[in-house]
């Protein structure tokens, strides 16, 4: 998950998207990493501020269309061993999105499914879990924050997903996590990006490379 010198990168632009040079061979066996900025990045759930943690998302290899908080959580799991499908459908059961697709770009689904505004609303609590991993994983590496996130979503997502789901806003359901969070700082809205065809929460200044998770 550390970017090497060489690697096909790329900075997100206006609305998430991005463009990168690589070929079918790199995207075909390492997954896309994501790292959002802190003081550069901007949540477009909160776009009149930067955030202020460093973090990273990922896809399933293979998977580019969209980068987010989800994709993160089934990437995380398909690194345990899981076959895509399986991934799916267990984060499905465990966020409450049966018959949701998880690589959508539920930024636009959610203007004809309401369905998709709150899975837009359980996206930005899963990215606190993702940002609570990273903060507090030292260097213990990429698999590891993936591994701690997975762990922290049954912990931290899954008792408020009602109230998560029913809340006016995403900004609105990060503040539910902020009521049990353990971590020394307030949880911060999470951050995803896509490629050139879509994209989820919208992020400026994401920096974009393919690389093997290390």
């Amino acid at each position: 998950g550390v970017f090497d010198l060489g690697e096909p990168n790329g900075l997100t632009g206006d609305g998430g998207q991005f463009t990168i040079t690589a070929s079918e061979a790199q995207t075909s066996a390492y997954p896309i990493i994501a790292k959002v900025i802190a003081g550069q990045t901007i949540d477009m759930d909160m776009p009149n501020q930067t955030v202020a943690r460093d973090y990273a998302l990922t896809s399933p290899v293979g998977r580019t269309g969209v980068i987010s908080p989800l994709t993160t959580i089934v990437a995380a799991k398909t690194s345990t061993g899981m076959s895509l499908s399986q991934a799916e459908a267990e984060v499905r059961t465990q966020l409450g999105a049966s018959g949701l697709d998880l690589f959508s770009d539920y930024v636009a689904q959610k203007s004809t499914d309401s369905n998709y505004a709150k899975l837009h609303n359980v996206a930005a609590a899963v990215a606190v879990s993702l940002q609570n991993a990273q903060y507090l994983s030292g260097n213990q590496g990429f698999a590891a924050v993936l591994a701690d996130a997975s762990t922290r979503i049954t912990t931290e997502v899954t008792p408020k997903l009602t109230q998560i789901k029913a809340a006016s806003t995403p900004s609105d359901a990060t503040a539910l996590l902020a009521q049990t969070n353990t971590v020394s700082e307030p949880p911060l809205s999470g951050s995803n990006n896509t490629n050139n065809n879509s994209n989820t929460k919208r992020c400026l200044g994401v920096c974009i490379s393919v690389g093997a998770v290390k």
